[in-house]
């Protein structure tokens, strides 16, 4: 066997589900990544591409066995392993058994000091097909996921059956089980075209090619992407169109196809009339349908679709496009039938069947939420967000409605267009733009990425729908709330989104007092103290504000010196990031370390002090020592500028140049001053001018979490 060749193990099922394979590729290399460092087996990469059939996993240049090892392994002391007689105890003869070690080999040695009993362990490292043959099964047995199956004696479980498995060490077969599948050189090839016959693979070099020549599967999954992407582009082109690929829906129809075909289908024009998202909708969430839209700026649809198939047969085409039309021509009928249904009647009527719905176990209904961010806008958050007597009206009205169109049959049908169907109803029942625009906008972001709500009317909206949701459900002392991956109520996404609005908005927004009003609407419908409530959500509110700063590449120790600072983080979170990109020009500034050290130092000074909040009108000067020219006078005044400079709105740039600028009163107090003077009256005075100093470094950053 030639060393450090690459390995190939193709474990081949029935169709496999989407959603499984979209976490396999992460999963199963870092499982395969760890086992290998385990084993000691040293390579160059893992990699692996799937199929809906098939799994197939790259190892490049993999070492051929494990290293022999010799080593001293020190045991248990000497005093441990051997009783007062010199003989072995208990602890000697486990420790000898662990390692296959006899008594008399044990031998002792001097560590650090102490007498220790070691050995000597000998083990001849294992060859690559042993290593793999154990260990890779287990690995891929491992995977995570749901409804996994049981098919045959054997009784293992996987996500589909397993009914062949590849497995390569350069052109040699390692030997490997998994269930009753014996790994062989052979492969299936595609279900339609080459089912019948296996591929022979002659090597892992060979094993792509061999099995997109002879096995019509393209296994590659980036480029059966590309390729996917670079035939839908081309097909809308010659329809006159033009396509947005998606991603989300490009991953889904990547991992169901082998070798993907492009077939376009064409709709009635009628269908046109309904809204774009509709449309959109019943084709990408529910058909995988890539829509082909206009090449004019307009960008409205043209009625044709392209699907991405796995029968490449040109003789199958015409049977399977007059199948996928059928189906959406059936899906669109009943759209456009719940669209006109929905609109014989005002969208503000909908909002009494409202009370029906029940928002969440325990928290009264829709209805009753709706009336809560009405309430939460007019009486605080109108004031927040800048709204004028009209706006503040629109808002009003717009949360009064924003929940309406879950009443209608489309919304029920089709629940990914919440926000979306209201907008159009809204328009249709004659309400103002800017209402409509509201009802849409408070669902966003829908997703990582999404746009966020622009207009201050929808800004309010959104924020108010989401701090009510948090308070409600944190109100809750059996609330579903998020552990670990799981997060049932979306309350990760919810407070990102929230935060984005007010980042991206740039909006100044005191989180503690608005959280405050949104308890206090729920009334009798909290089951716990507004104290235990707003603490639990600031805490999770927090986590995922510093995982937004960490995701913008903000040094760790920044952020937490800006989210520890004296400064609430809560006031503006606008502010934070402010204080953070001042912080971080600072770090570059020679002035840096100086002002660091002088800030370090007081906190240290005045750990055991236990001072709360200190004020400069408590200092008496006249107990200065070296009067108001001394170094306690020169730092009072120091200290004094900087209350001015905080007092006049000055930013965080600024405070930290004024830091740099008073540092050598700083500096020159500490060389000449007692802080623990033997007189008590002076000794507090000093204290009471550290500790305002300490406040003033606290607006900016806790400077003892810096690292430097």
């Amino acid at each position: 066997m030639v060393a450090n060749q690459d390995y190939l193990l193709e474990v081949g099922c029935e169709e496999l589900p989407a959603p499984f394979l979209a976490t396999v590729p992460e999963e199963l290399g870092r499982r395969v990544e760890q086992m290998l460092d385990a084993q000691q087996l040293t390579h160059e990469g893992v990699h692996v591409d799937l199929t809906p059939r098939r799994i197939a996993l790259f190892i490049k240049a993999l070492v051929d066995r494990q290293p022999d090892i010799d080593e001293v392994v020190k045991g248990p002391p000497a005093s441990v392993a051997f009783d007062a007689q010199g003989q072995p105890t208990k602890a000697a003869e486990g420790f000898a058994r662990k390692f296959g070690a006899e008594l008399a080999d044990l031998k002792r040695e001097t560590i650090d000091g102490t007498d220790y009993v070691v050995c000597r362990r000998q083990e001849a490292g294992q060859p690559v097909q042993a290593v793999l043959a154990e260990q890779l099964p287990q690995v891929v047995l491992g995977l995570p996921g749901s409804h996994f199956m049981m098919w045959d004696t054997s009784e293992i479980r996987f996500s589909r059956p397993i009914r062949w498995l590849l497995s390569l060490y350069g052109s040699e077969v390692l030997p490997l089980t998994i269930g009753l599948c014996q790994a062989s050189n052979r492969t299936m090839g595609h279900r339609f075209f080459a089912q019948t016959q296996p591929v022979v693979v002659p090597s892992v070099d060979a094993y792509k090619q061999q099995l997109h020549e002879q096995g019509a599967v393209m296994v590659d999954c980036a480029a059966r992407r590309q390729a996917i992407v670079e035939m839908v582009r081309a097909r809308a082109a010659e329809l006159g169109g033009t396509v947005d690929t998606h991603d989300d829906l490009l991953d889904t129809v990547t991992m169901i196809v082998e070798t993907p075909s492009i077939i376009d289908g064409r709709f009635k024009e009628a269908f046109l009339e309904l809204p774009k998202p509709v449309i959109e909708t019943v084709m990408i969430a529910h058909q995988k349908y890539f829509p082909v839209q206009s090449a004019s700026s307009d960008g409205g649809l043209l009625p044709y679709f392209l699907t991405v198939s796995n029968n490449p047969n040109p003789d199958a085409v015409p049977q399977i496009r007059a199948g996928n039309e059928k189906v959406l021509t059936a899906r669109l009928e009943d759209a456009a039938f719940f669209f006109n249904e929905d609109r014989k009647r005002p969208l503000a009527e909908y909002v009494e069947n409202l009370k029906g719905m029940a928002f969440q176990k325990g928290l009264g209904s829709v209805y009753d939420k709706s009336v809560r961010l009405a309430t939460l806008i007019e009486n605080g958050l109108a004031g927040c967000f800048g709204l004028g007597e009209e706006e503040t009206a629109q808002a009003v009205r717009a949360a009064h409605l924003c929940k309406a169109d879950l009443a209608t049959q489309m919304v029920f049908e089709l629940t990914e267009l919440q926000g979306v169907m209201g907008y159009h109803y809204a328009l249709h029942s004659g309400e103002s733009p800017v209402v409509a625009r509201a009802i849409e906008d408070h669902y966003t972001p829908r997703f990582y990425g999404d746009r966020v709500a622009k207009h201050p009317v929808s800004q309010a909206v959104s924020v108010a729908d989401k701090l009510d949701t948090l308070v409600a459900v944190f109100s809750q002392p059996d609330a579903k709330l998020p552990t670990g991956s799981k997060d049932p109520m979306g309350l990760r996404r919810l407070t990102n989104g929230l935060l984005a609005t007010l980042i991206q908005n740039q909006r100044v927004l005191d989180l503690n007092h608005a959280l405050g009003l949104a308890f206090d609407n729920l009334g009798d419908l909290a089951s716990d103290t507004a104290a235990n409530t707003l603490s639990r959500i600031v805490d999770f509110m927090l986590q995922r504000f510093k995982g937004y700063l960490l995701e913008q590449q903000y040094r760790y120790d920044l952020v937490d010196a800006v989210l520890n600072a004296q400064a609430s983080a809560w006031t503006d979170v606008n502010d934070v990031i402010a204080r953070l990109e001042a912080l971080k020009a600072f770090t570059q500034n020679p002035e840096f370390v100086p002002v660091y050290e002088s800030a370090n130092r007081t906190s240290r000074i005045l750990e055991a002090a236990g001072l709360q909040a200190c004020d400069l009108k408590d200092i008496d000067a006249s107990l200065f020592e070296g009067g108001p020219g001394g170094a306690e006078g020169q730092l009072y005044d120091a200290v004094t500028s900087l209350q001015t400079a905080i007092e006049s709105g000055l930013d965080a740039a600024g405070l930290l140049d004024r830091f740099a600028a008073v540092n050598g009163a700083v500096i020159r107090f500490y060389d000449e001053v007692l802080v623990n003077a033997d007189e008590a009256a002076v000794k507090k005075n000093r204290f009471t001018l550290l500790g305002v100093l300490r406040q003033h470094y606290g607006q900016v950053a806790d400077f003892t979490a810096l690292v430097v």
